[in-house]
């Protein structure tokens, strides 16, 4: 490795992409399979785009820090360590979520609040 970086970059770097891919994989699915191209609404995907920028952005600036939380449970045994990283993760993605969520009218930060916890529990464990 040339240029290496520390893990709070790094884990920054995983919480921006994972806030903004899936956000904006849902996004395309429901609009490419549920809506004709003609009577797609901008507002609507300018609300959603917005909600994928801040989950994005919330990921990236509370990514930093995780790698403390990650590290303090090194020394756990392997199922307890999956068992914390992913509630570390669950915590993690449901905040990014639910401020994701905000620019969906409110009600929309606790769906993107439940969406996120599941993606945060299932990818910091992997990572």
């Amino acid at each position: 490795m040339s240029c290496p970086i520390d893990s709070k970059k790094v884990f920054a770097y995983f919480g921006f992409m994972i806030g903004v891919m899936p956000t904006f994989a849902l996004v395309f699915k429901m609009i490419g399979e549920s809506m004709p191209a003609e009577r797609v609404p901008v507002l609507f995907i300018i609300l959603l785009a917005a909600a994928g920028i801040a989950t994005g952005l919330a990921g990236y600036a509370t990514g930093r820090f995780v790698p403390s939380a990650v590290n303090g449970f090194s020394n756990f045994s392997l199922p307890n360590r999956i068992a914390i990283l992913s509630l570390v993760g669950f915590v993690w993605g449901a905040a990014s979520g639910a401020i994701g969520g905000l620019f969906l009218f409110f009600i929309g930060a606790i769906f993107a609040s439940i969406a996120g916890g599941i993606v945060g529990a299932v990818t910091v464990p992997v990572m």
